[in-house]
């Protein structure tokens, strides 16, 4: 199972990490997971290799966006195993691997 305040904290971490001026100030202050429990199922992680979450983001924290959660593959094997995803956020060029758009709402992470 995702843990969503570990999440969070990866994102508000990553938000800072990103050198947009758009995205300057952003935070995050909350994950919660939108789909039905089955979508967060190892299989149909493995089966799909992302999730949907929501995330509130922006200045306020208080946005909802829609968040597309990639897994590469060393995020796929730990979540199999019942691992933490959270040595497989990226640490740097965090602009290849995070966009996020402001006028639709949404943000895809890439997993290592």
């Amino acid at each position: 199972m995702l843990d969503c305040d570990v999440l969070e904290y990866k994102i508000c971490e990553s938000l800072k990490g990103l050198n947009s001026e758009q995205l300057k100030g952003f935070w995050c202050d909350g994950v919660v997971m939108s789909e039905d429990e089955l979508h967060y199922s190892a299989k149909s992680v493995n089966d799909r290799r992302f999730v949907i979450l929501r995330a509130w983001l922006g200045k306020t924290g208080q946005e909802n966006y829609s968040v597309k959660l990639k897994f590469g593959k060393k995020a796929v094997s730990r979540f199999q195993r019942g691992l933490s995803i959270q040595d497989c956020f990226p640490n740097e060029d965090l602009e290849k691997f995070i966009s996020i758009d402001t006028v639709r709402k949404t943000m895809e992470i890439q997993l290592k």
